[in-house]
């Protein structure tokens, strides 16, 4: 998972080298045209709102060095998350960490008025607030389908599974958080921002956690050990799962693209929001696969009396969106 969105990331490399390139040439076309109007700055303009986008040109963006490092905190804690997420998920079942995930919207929101200086209006905490409750909706009914059953998993683990599954929300809100940061006050297009991830992520995930992982005791699937050759063989030997890793990769490119264009316009906080709205998604694909009996009726998910509270949570959500937006 964790290599195939840095991978998706780095296919924006020649478009974010594009963009660069043209930025650069407007950039030296209107000085040379109109050298003097730089002299004219109204007064209006040096009172700008911190919440506005930067506009400077590609030519004084800090030095590729600091855009680097600055780059990289982004990029750790998107590794960090996913890792915590990855193990989490060992412990609970994915109904648990949905019935969780609206607590990244509430992290989103506190550290972007802690760091970035948001000021949220009752609307903003009106649809933080539905948001939260819509999430959790959906994912206790999965919870009281019974969708939520952990095996042999004990109270222990439970709660270490818990914990994880927490701080990866929290540390993929304070990813969001930082590169809104990047994009409106170092003024880091999205498209350069997500290629740069995807080039930083991907060495450090070859260079460094994969052969580190690969080394550690332990079985695989039980825990942090990663067999990497095994599943590079498997997924070569299987076209279906080849066609899979294909797709998924090519979709996160705009995937990407167009959360960096949501977070720039309109901030972490309502990126997190839409992103809840998935989940509306991948419930009716379910259903869809389910009812159309593809592979035998064993894919998909099928109508309970538990349904009709997740199309409750669903409606949540979308007001959430709506008074948010």
């Amino acid at each position: 998972m964790t290599a195939s969105v840095f991978f998706g990331q780095l296919l924006c490399l020649p478009l974010a080298c594009y963009l660069e390139w043209r930025g650069r040439r407007e950039a030296q076309q209107a000085a040379e045209t109109e050298p003097c109007d730089k002299l004219q700055v109204s007064s209006d303009d040096s009172s700008s709102d911190d919440d506005q986008p930067t506009t400077r040109h590609p030519s004084k963006r800090p030095s590729w060095f600091r855009v680097l490092g600055l780059v990289t905190v982004p990029t750790l804690l998107s590794i960090a998350s996913m890792a915590c997420l990855s193990i989490g998920l060992l412990h609970v079942t994915a109904s648990v960490w949905q019935m969780l995930r609206g607590l990244e919207v509430l992290f989103a929101a506190v550290l972007g008025v802690l760091f970035l200086g948001r000021r949220l209006n009752r609307f903003h905490l009106t649809g933080v607030a539905l948001s939260v409750i819509g999430v959790a909706v959906v994912g206790l009914s999965y919870v009281l389908s019974g969708g939520a059953s952990t095996g042999d998993t004990s109270t222990t683990q439970m709660v270490l599974g818990l914990g994880l599954i927490v701080a990866s929300l929290a540390l993929q809100a304070a990813a969001l958080t930082a590169e809104e940061h990047l994009m409106r006050r170092e003024a880091i297009g999205g498209a350069l921002l997500m290629a740069l991830q995807g080039v930083i992520g991907s060495v450090i995930l070859v260079g460094v956690i994969l052969p580190a992982v690969y080394y550690l005791p332990g079985q695989e699937g039980e825990g942090i050990h990663e067999d990497t050759l095994d599943t590079l063989v498997m997924i070569s030997n299987s076209p279906a799962l080849i066609a899979v890793v294909v797709v998924d990769v090519l979709a996160l490119m705009p995937y990407y693209l167009a959360t960096m264009a949501v977070t720039h316009d309109q901030g972490a906080v309502f990126l997190t929001v839409i992103e809840s709205l998935r989940t509306i998604s991948v419930w009716g694909v379910m259903l869809i696969l389910f009812y159309a009996r593809v592979a035998g009726g064993t894919l998909g998910e099928a109508w309970s009396s538990w349904s009709w509270m997740q199309v409750g949570g669903f409606m949540i959500m979308i007001a959430a969106a709506l008074a948010y937006g």
